[in-house]
């Protein structure tokens, strides 16, 4: 019985972690934005036209975060995609 209750809390523990995790990351993005927000303000005037969209910098900047490397494809020839075939139909039935 102890050993359950002792399972279960560490389970509880390392989902409030990876919660906190999580907050902490999105909380990093957030200050990350307004840091470069009042860098832009700062400079005011004509000089937000000369410097690029921080915003802008900052989503794409999350957006490569997300994105999973991308998969390398390769055209195969007539005799190795014949190959395939005959071994994806072999396993496959």
């Amino acid at each position: 019985m102890f050993e359950i209750g002792l399972t279960i809390g560490w389970a509880a523990i390392m989902i409030l972690l990876l919660c906190i995790r999580a907050d902490i990351r999105e909380l990093s993005v957030i200050l990350k934005e307004s840091r470069r927000e009042q860098l832009r303000n700062s400079f005011g005037g004509r000089a937000n036209e000369v410097y690029p969209n921080f915003q802008e910098e900052s989503r794409r900047e999350v957006r490569q975060e997300k994105k999973e490397e991308p998969r390398q494809t390769s055209s195969l020839n007539k005799s190795e995609e014949q190959v395939l075939k005959e071994v994806l139909t072999e396993f496959l039935g």
